[in-house]
């Protein structure tokens, strides 16, 4: 069989309009996990949040920016600060935070998502009630139990 040039032109552009339109296809439908918000922005401009489950946008013009994850996070913090009887201390605090459902978009655009800088404002915040800790009058306790952070433990 002999094609001329019009049938192969026209076989490339249906073969052109076939793959654009899958593509379009599969880039409408996106899924989110569960306890996770994605940022949807059309043409640079923030136009919802999704939540879980599957979700649609419009081809080539929505896109998925980021994704805010929901769950309960934790910071090891290592500070060390100094006791009011001039000792240096160092310990690991553990700092846990969510983001509110409702808070996604101020999470996603306004907070800094940076954990170093965030680990040091809470070194920042958490210092000062170990500074007035005095490691003699912990030491004249007497009753030989390491002092401990955290929840009391029965030793």
């Amino acid at each position: 069989m002999i094609f001329d040039q019009s049938t192969t032109i026209a076989a490339v552009a249906l073969g052109m309009f076939t793959i654009i339109a899958i593509a379009a296809l599969v880039s409408t439908f996106f899924t989110v996990e569960q306890r996770t918000a994605a940022i949807v922005q059309r043409l640079g401009k923030f136009v919802r949040e999704a939540g879980p489950g599957l979700n649609t946008k419009i081809p080539f013009v929505d896109r998925i920016v980021g994704r805010i994850n929901l769950r309960v996070q934790q910071l090891d913090v290592k500070i060390e600060t100094k006791t009011e009887d001039n000792v240096f201390v160092q310990m690991v605090v553990s700092v846990q935070y969510y983001v509110l459902p409702e808070k996604v978009y101020d999470a996603f655009y306004k907070l800094d998502k940076d954990l170093p800088a965030s680990a040091h404002h809470a070194s920042i915040a958490l210092s000062p009630p170990f500074e007035a800790l005095s490691m003699q009058r912990e030491g004249e306790r007497g009753d030989g139990k390491i002092v401990q952070s955290g929840p009391a433990h029965d030793q």
